[in-house]
């Protein structure tokens, strides 16, 4: 199957995701005869989060813009030269303008969307499995793991008839991951205040852990992590929301701080993934311990996002 077959089944794959999660809003809201915001939101949505996942890889991925030319960056249309997070910051965007069809104000707006957004963004996950390894992660020895080296643990990819690799398949988590959120979303958060809030900060709490895991992301400094670090300010800029709206309750605002903290934490994980703690005679901290450490400060960042919306609406 040559790549521009593989493209467009991928892009019928996101459109039909898109569609389905559409369909499901109008379905579960009928009451409210909702179909103006949906088709609004889904078309809007599609625009804006094709043109601002490309323009944020450009922006991000620049030395790479710069090397390939303006044109070349903005014509290629492979998937791994656009921004999951772009997108993302699209859609919400198209939620916001088709709210205007309805009368709804921006949070309004984004608080209908926020759990079909998360289910549409499991379908962006979902349909990586058609990307080959791009949304992989590290190489399994089917000799030394052979209970992983099979789906859904590891994605096998053929070279020829003879020959298989397995490769982490981080995709398949970051899907399931987000079907959870958007099942949270849907038969809790939006039955409470501040809906889109919650669901974004652990949608953007799983980015956490698979964006260390992948091995095609865009990378700072040769350890920070472009897309996890949008992520953590995403998740401190809802926690520093919740504690400027606590009003007397605010209190000493450890939700924000913690969050900070983690923030290094998860910086430091990455760095010790790939060196050598200082000071240790190149003693190398073993990845399970280190992925142990950065799933200890996702909990912590849960219980500061649960702390800090139980101050904000209470």
């Amino acid at each position: 199957m040559d790549e521009l077959t593989i493209l467009d089944g991928y892009i019928y794959f996101l459109l039909g995701g898109a569609l389905l999660s559409a369909l499901l809003f109008v379905l579960v809201h009928i009451k409210n005869r909702p179909f103006a915001f949906a088709a609004a939101a889904l078309v809007l949505g599609a625009v804006f989060g094709a043109v601002l996942s490309k323009g944020m890889f450009m922006v991000c991925k620049m030395t790479y813009t710069l090397s390939e030319g303006f044109i070349g960056t903005l014509t290629d249309m492979h998937p791994s030269r656009f921004s999951f997070f772009g997108g993302a910051l699209g859609a919400c965007l198209g939620a916001v303008l088709a709210g205007r069809t309805s009368d709804l104000t921006m949070g309004e707006s984004l608080d209908l969307f926020a759990p079909w957004g998360v289910l549409t963004a499991a379908f962006v996950r979902a349909g990586e499995f058609m990307l080959g390894t791009f949304g992989c992660g590290r190489y399994f020895d089917p000799e030394e793991n052979p209970f992983l080296c099979r789906l859904p643990f590891c994605l096998p990819v053929s070279y020829g008839d003879d020959y298989v690799e397995y490769y982490l398949a981080v995709f398949i988590m970051e899907a399931l991951f987000a079907f959870i959120v958007f099942l949270v979303s849907v038969l809790y958060f939006r039955r409470h205040l501040h809906c889109f809030a919650r669901s974004v900060f652990y949608l953007c709490l799983g980015q956490i852990l698979f964006q260390s895991l992948l091995t095609e992301n865009y990378v700072w400094h040769e350890f920070v992590k472009v897309e996890q670090l949008f992520s953590m300010l995403v998740m401190e800029g809802v926690l520093l929301w919740h504690w400027l709206h606590s009003g007397k309750k605010r209190g000493t605002g450890l939700p924000p701080l913690l969050a900070f903290l983690s923030a290094g934490i998860f910086v430091a994980c990455e760095f010790f993934l790939d060196k050598p703690i200082p000071f240790t005679d190149y003693y190398e901290l073993p990845h399970l311990a280190t992925y142990g450490i950065m799933l200890l400060g996702m909990l912590l960042l849960a219980w500061c996002e649960h702390r800090a919306y139980r101050k904000h609406t209470s």
